[in-house]
């Protein structure tokens, strides 16, 4: 049995209603949906807590930070996932058939990263045609590096009190997915993502808690990358929301490197490694 764990402001009821109804269509019977109050940034200002970062992502920090305390008790892996996330339908299995297979060889599991990279996004969409839709792959974080997010991850219970006192030991200086990448990129921590991702956000979550407003354009362009190298993406869904995206695009440059991009992606050209 899996117990996932999705953090979620008391306020952020259609959040809720959204992932808890994705979870009973697609989860098995036995595996356990559990709801981590999320900690909220008016608290954190009331607390007047210390660290350089914002309310807002002083709050996200030690949200997760209490969910994967709570994981250490546990014996079975904790899937924590933030309320914008959605499964799919081969989302399950791919993450038991994961679990069978590595056994007690790793201590952290990601199942959708966000990549800001255009260069690590090219790579990842050409793999991603290589793999195919049919399963995932576990890919070894560094071979990816450039990435950000946490989104959805599942950590291995014998290696929960040393993610802990990793995390503790940053003392909120560092914006919480920067911390966790800093944390299982490092040599003595075996870490993977299941590539093709097996989730994404969901459609229907249209904003973030923890982006700042002014960066809801490139965040939105994140959302669709990771939408696109799904394993059970919609490849026509996808086309429409980068058209609603790129209608407001008005960079001559930008344009044409988009353009120049298509054609390199194209699988009819051989490319030479």
């Amino acid at each position: 049995m899996i117990v996932s764990v999705f953090i979620n402001l008391d306020t952020a009821t259609e959040r809720r209603s959204a992932i808890e109804k994705n979870f009973r269509a697609v989860a098995p019977e036995n595996w356990q949906l559990v709801r981590a109050p999320a900690i909220c940034s008016s608290d954190v200002a009331d607390m007047r807590i210390e660290g350089t970062l914002r309310d807002e992502e002083k709050a996200c920090f030690l949200s997760h930070l209490a969910v994967i305390k709570s994981s250490a008790k546990q014996q079975q892996p904790t899937w924590i996932r933030e309320d914008d996330s959605m499964l799919g339908e081969k989302s399950c299995a791919e993450v038991m058939r994961f679990l069978h297979q590595f056994g007690d060889q790793w201590d952290v599991l990601f199942t959708d990263l966000t990549i800001a990279d255009p260069g690590t996004m090219f790579s990842l969409l050409r793999l991603r045609r290589d793999i195919g839709s049919l399963h995932s792959q576990a890919l070894s974080l560094a071979a990816i590096g450039n990435f950000a997010g946490a989104m959805s991850y599942i950590i291995n219970p014998k290696y929960s009190d040393t993610l802990v006192a990793r995390l503790d030991a940053d003392q909120l200086s560092t914006p919480f997915d920067i911390a966790l990448r800093k944390i299982v990129l490092a040599p003595d921590t075996r870490a993977f993502v299941l590539f093709p991702f097996v989730t994404t956000e969901n459609p229907l979550i249209a904003s973030s808690c923890v982006q700042p407003v002014d960066g809801s354009q490139i965040h939105k362009a994140w959302v669709a990358f990771r939408r696109l190298i799904w394993l059970e993406r919609d490849s026509l869904q996808c086309e429409t929301e980068l058209n609603r995206l790129l209608s407001s695009q008005e960079d001559l440059d930008a344009k044409n490197f988009g353009r120049l991009m298509e054609l390199m992606a194209d699988p009819r050209l051989v490319h030479e490694d």
